[in-house]
């Protein structure tokens, strides 16, 4: 027999039956496409470099904030130009914040690939994020994907979402 909760016997919770739904939505909606329930051949792998001021893509996966690095937008010769650029990287990689994060990020997102594959993901997406997406959120998404590269599981693509808006 069905019961029926009022609302205000829910006092803000979430009904244990519609999270169970929503847990089996996402594992069902995030399958490969194409695959017909077996598990995709890869995991499509979407690196995202976004600028904050831009607004935070609504479908990130996992989030990394990368506004504690220097910013070299405050520098006159590397403004113009996006964190491929060698000057823009090397300003970048003298930040001393920069070698300890990576250390903790490469082997966090190995950890966490695997559990999202193992759930039958089709595609996950990181998204990593500055102030204006120019300089460090694409060096850092550019160091990411080369990274992620090297696992042939992962299929990355590197996306620079607003690198060329400012």
């Amino acid at each position: 027999m069905q019961r029926w909760i009022a609302l205000e016997e829910l006092d803000g919770k979430i009904p244990p039956v519609a999270e169970e739904l929503v847990h089996q939505g996402s594992q069902l909606g995030n399958k490969g496409v194409g695959t017909l329930g077996r598990k995709p051949l890869h995991v499509n792998v979407s690196v995202l470099a976004f600028g904050f001021k831009y607004g935070i893509p609504l479908d990130l996966d996992l989030l990394f904030d990368v506004r504690f690095l220097r910013n070299p937008n405050y520098d006159a010769e590397l403004q113009p130009h996006t964190g491929d650029d060698p000057d823009v990287a090397a300003f970048i990689e003298r930040d001393p914040a920069l070698a300890p994060f990576l250390s903790h990020l490469f082997p966090f997102v190995d950890f966490l690939l695997p559990q999202y594959e193992r759930m039958e993901r089709g595609r996950v997406t990181i998204g990593l994020g500055c102030t204006g997406g120019r300089h460090r959120s694409v060096y850092v998404a550019r160091r990411l994907a080369a990274h992620l590269r090297r696992d042939a599981r992962w299929k990355v693509e590197r996306v620079t979402r607003d690198a060329e808006l400012a």
